[in-house]
């Protein structure tokens, strides 16, 4: 008998459009693609039968193809098994070797000046993704979706002030801003001179580490995902609204 491997990560929804521009929405959506296919590179024992495993490894783009979901069939529910924990390993590492290097780009010399920030980053960083997997034999279809009922992923309470942007989050800098405006702002103003473009982190974004991952880790996709990635060539949300209106008017000339 063949036993199916279930697998399946998040969040994706909240994570993708918890966003202030586009880039971020993009960084979002190619760092879950990426993510899934560290998990699906972990499956070495079995064959992945949804999706489509060769045509995602032979497809040559900067856009998010993968999702965050497979199945992955074996011999026997050992090979099965083990291959579900090597996947959400796999999946973990990745993160971690990600956030690292974004820790260590623009964070790093300037943890010092913050309250706890580095405890704030090593907090997130590994309690933010909820991974579930389930083994079953290939008649059943539903295992995954029962599993996912068993609620067993509890994310960190946060308190202190929290990030503009993933607002369940306590921001990095660790200050209460009715207390200590000042300090807080110091801190962000500091890491803001670390970006080599300054629109990149604009006053007033005060972020968590799992927002700044996603901002951040495209201006180093290099060392931190393997690739290089385009950080400029992004139109505001604006003009993506506008665009219609402005189509219309230029064929109306």
């Amino acid at each position: 008998m063949k036993h199916h491997l279930h697998f399946t990560f998040g969040p994706v929804q909240g994570f993708v459009s918890q966003a202030r521009r586009t880039r971020d929405l993009y960084a979002g959506s190619l760092l879950l693609s990426h993510l899934a296919m560290s998990a699906m590179k972990a499956v070495i024992s079995g064959k992945i039968i949804l999706p489509n495993y060769d045509k995602l490894l032979n497809t040559q783009t900067e856009h998010a193809i993968a999702p965050n979901r497979f199945i992955a069939e074996f011999d026997s529910e050992a090979k099965a098994t083990e291959a579900g924990r090597a996947a959400a390993d796999a999946l973990r590492a990745e993160w971690q070797k990600i956030a690292d290097e974004v820790w260590a780009h623009y964070l790093a010399k300037h943890a010092s000046h913050g309250r706890g920030t580095e405890k704030i980053w090593q907090r997130q960083v590994p309690n933010f993704w909820n991974i579930a997997w389930a083994v079953c034999s290939e008649n059943e279809h539903d295992l995954l979706d029962r599993r996912k009922n068993w609620q067993t992923h509890y994310p960190p309470v946060e308190g202190g002030d929290h990030c503009v942007l993933m607002h369940q989050w306590q921001e990095l800098s660790g200050f209460i801003r009715s207390q200590q405006r000042g300090k807080q702002d110091d801190f962000w103003q500091a890491v803001g001179r670390t970006v080599k473009n300054r629109l990149d982190l604009e006053l007033g974004e005060r972020l968590c580490a799992v927002a700044f991952i996603k901002r951040f880790f495209p201006s180093i996709a290099r060392a931190a995902i393997g690739r290089d990635l385009d950080t400029c060539g992004w139109p505001s949300t604006v003009s993506i609204a506008a665009l219609p209106w402005m189509l219309k008017v230029a064929a109306n000339k």
